[in-house]
C-alpha cells in the first residue's frame, strides 16, 4: 500500500523478478518516471494507460514481455519508452504513431 505517495513522481522497481505490475502503481497518476526494467512481466495491465503524466517508461530486460497495452497511445506525454532486450515482444500496439512526443 502506498497511501502517502499519491504525489510520487519517480518510481523504480527494477530487477525484482515481479510477474505482474503492482496494481497500486496505476493509481499514482502524478508519476513521470517509471522504471520496471528487469522484471518478468508477460504483459502490462491496461491500467498503466491511466498514468497520463508519464514521460519515461523503462521496460528494458523484461525478457518475458509479449505485448503492450492497446491503449498505450493515451500516454501523450511519453517521451521515452525503453524496450531493449524484450526479445518476446513481437509487435507494438497499432496506435503507437499517436505518441507524437516520443523521442526514444
Amino acid at each position: 500500500s502506498l497511501p502517502h505517495f499519491e504525489c510520487l513522481r519517480v518510481l523504480s522497481i527494477s530487477n525484482l523478478g515481479l510477474n505482474e505490475m503492482p496494481r497500486i502503481i496505476s493509481k499514482l497518476i502524478t508519476l513521470r518516471y517509471l522504471d520496471l526494467s528487469g522484471n518478468n512481466f508477460r504483459k502490462l495491465p491496461d491500467s498503466i494507460t491511466q498514468l497520463v503524466n508519464l514521460t519515461y517508461l523503462d521496460l528494458s530486460s523484461c525478457e518475458e514481455l509479449e505485448e503492450l497495452p492497446r491503449g498505450l497511445s493515451k500516454l501523450q506525454n511519453l517521451l521515452e519508452l525503453h524496450l531493449r532486450y524484450c526479445s518476446k515482444l513481437q509487435k507494438l500496439p497499432p496506435d503507437m504513431s499517436k505518441l507524437t512526443e516520443l523521442r526514444t
